[in-house]
């Protein structure tokens, strides 16, 4: 509804690799070496407006998941 888009635009997702230590394990189970794994914070993900904008950017500055909804991560293979 927050971004207006209509209900046959929004499907079902089950994610399963959402967590740094499931990526990890991935990874290595295929062969691949973890170079970089971190979350990154991203105050316009959750903004609408300037003073939601201010209150997420100040929320993605403390150290809880919650507040950085992206994962960032840099794979070598071996």
């Amino acid at each position: 509804m927050l971004y207006g888009r209509e209900e046959n635009e929004v499907f079902s997702v089950w994610y399963r690799a959402n967590t740094i230590e499931t990526l990890t394990a991935y990874a290595t189970m295929v062969g691949l070496q973890v170079e970089i794994m971190k979350e990154n914070a991203d105050p316009s993900y959750t903004s609408f407006d300037s003073l939601s904008y201010g209150v997420s950017k100040l929320f993605s500055s403390l150290p809880f998941s919650l507040f950085r909804p992206h994962i960032v991560g840099i794979l070598k293979k071996e």
